[in-house]
């Protein structure tokens, strides 16, 4: 299986199978081989990276996931 980048379609809170639980911010990257939440929920990711002003991507949002890809 190839990695893939994907990208959050939206801001959202994942249940963990560990009892916890994981926020995944709107245009957050993630890796669709090693990130299980990639893998267990694909309609939540696409593969196209968010642009500024697409969807709730504001232009700070945009510049925030330029320097931090992977969210919070």
């Amino acid at each position: 299986m190839a990695m893939t980048a994907v990208y959050a379609k939206q801001t959202c809170v994942v249940q963990l199978s560990t009892g916890g639980s994981h926020l995944i911010v709107e245009g957050a990257l993630r890796d669709s081989l090693l990130s299980q939440v990639a893998v267990d929920q694909p309609a939540l990711f696409t593969a196209t990276p968010p642009a500024a002003g697409m969807g709730h991507v504001s232009g700070r949002l945009a510049q925030y996931l330029a320097t931090y890809p992977g969210g919070p």
